[in-house]
C-alpha cells in the first residue's frame, strides 16, 4: 500500500467505525491509518495526523539515485501516495503535518484539503531532570538515534569519520558518543575510548548529563527532529545542520548554532566547548523555545483548536 506498510485490515475497519459512532473527534495517526478514513467518517470530525510528508524525502532522492530500478520505485511511490491521499482525504476534515515545510509541500499537491501544522512535542518535565555536566568533565559531544534509520546512520558516520577527526586536532581528548539501538556491526572496528558506541540504553538522560553539547549532523531526512527537542528540554546546547532545524523556531546564535559541512560543524562545536557563556545562553534559550512551542501543553492547544473546527474556534480557545 502506497500510504505505508499497513495492509488494510478488514477486521479492524469495523472497530474504527464502531468507535467513530461514539466519538466527537477521531484522529488517524500516520499515513497507514488514513485508509480507515471512510470508517472514521461516522464521527463529527476526522483528523489525519500524517507527521512528515514522505514525498519531500523521496523527491530529494529521486534525482540523486538514477539507477533505473530505484528511480522507478520512488516515482511509483510518489504517484501512489498522492493517488491514495486524494482518495481518502475526501473523508477527512483536517490533515495535520509536523512542520510548516511539510504542510506547504502537502497542501500544494492537495489544494482542496485543509492542512494545518501541529509541532512535534516532547515530555519537557522528563528530560529537564537531566543534571548539567560538570565543567571539568572530559569534553563530550553526543548524537542519539535509532541507527537502523538511514538518516541517523549517515549522520553518525559523518560525525565519526569527518567531524570528529577535525575537532581532535584542537581538542585531542574529545569524546564522541553515538547513542542508540541497531548500530551496524561495522562500527565495532571504529570504536575506541574516544568514540563510544552504546547500543540500546534504558535511560538516555544519563548520557545527556555527561555531554557538553548535542550535535545533529543530519544531511537527509524530513520532519521535526525529536532528538533536538529532547536536547533543548534537557538544557543542552545544540549544534545542528540547516536540515535538522526543519519545523522548529530555530534562531542561529540564540537557541542553537547552525552549521553545514564537517569543517563548519567542527568550528561550531569548538565555540561551545571554549565558551561556557555561549553554551549556557544556547541551553537556556533552547529550553524556553521547547517550553513555548513543543511541550505537550503547547501541542494540546493546537489539537484543541483543530478538533473544535472553524465554527467553534472562539469557544474552544476559551476552554
Amino acid at each position: 500500500h502506497a500510504l505505508g506498510v499497513c495492509v488494510f485490515d478488514g477486521e479492524f475497519a469495523p472497530v474504527v467505525a464502531q468507535w467513530a459512532k461514539q466519538s466527537d473527534v477521531m484522529v488517524l495517526v500516520n499515513p497507514g491509518a488514513l485508509q480507515y478514513a471512510p470508517e472514521a467518517r461516522a464521527c463529527k470530525r476526522v483528523i489525519a495526523d500524517l507527521g512528515d510528508d514522505p514525498i519531500l524525502e523521496e523527491r530529494r532522492k529521486l534525482f540523486g539515485d538514477l539507477r533505473p530500478g530505484a528511480f522507478l520505485r520512488r516515482l511509483k511511490f510518489c504517484w501512489g501516495f498522492d493517488r491514495d491521499a486524494r482518495r481518502y482525504c475526501r473523508d477527512v476534515d483536517t490533515v495535520v503535518m509536523v512542520s510548516e515545510t511539510d504542510r506547504v509541500s502537502f497542501a500544494r499537491r492537495h489544494r482542496k484539503v485543509s492542512v494545518e501544522t501541529v509541532p512535534g512535542g516532547v515530555d519537557v518535565n522528563y528530560f529537564s531532570q537531566t543534571p548539567v555536566a560538570a565543567p571539568e568533565a572530559q569534553p563530550t559531544i553526543y548524537f542519539p538515534g535509532n541507527f537502523a534509520h538511514p538518516p541517523n546512520r549517515d549522520a553518525a558516520e559523518l560525525l565519526a569519520t569527518k567531524i570528529a577527526p577535525v575537532l581532535r586536532k584542537s581538542v585531542p581528548d574529545l569524546r564522541v558518543v553515538l547513542l542508540g539501538a541497531n548500530s551496524p556491526e561495522s562500527w565495532e572496528k571504529i570504536k575506541s575510548e574516544h568514540l563510544i558506541v552504546t547500543g540500546f540504553v534504558d535511560d538516555m538522560r544519563d548520557w545527556m548529563a555527561a555531554s557538553h553539547a548535542v550535535i545533529l549532523p543530519m544531511r537527509i531526512g524530513t520532519g521535526v527532529k525529536n532528538k533536538l527537542l529532547e536536547a533543548w528540554a534537557a538544557r543542552r546546547p545544540v549544534i545542528a545542520t540547516t536540515l535538522s532545524t526543519q519545523g522548529i523556531a530555530a534562531e542561529a546564535g540564540e537557541n542553537l548554532l547552525v552549521a553545514d559541512g564537517a569543517e563548519a560543524m567542527a568550528d561550531a562545536v569548538q565555540k561551545i566547548l571554549q565558551n561556557s557563556i555561549l553554551a549556557s545562553k544556547l541551553a537556556d534559550n533552547g529550553y524556553e523555545t521547547v517550553m513555548r512551542d513543543h511541550s505537550w501543553e503547547a501541542v494540546a492547544r493546537c489539537y484543541r483548536r483543530i478538533a473544535c473546527g472553524p465554527s467553534h474556534r472562539n469557544e474552544c480557545a476559551m476552554s
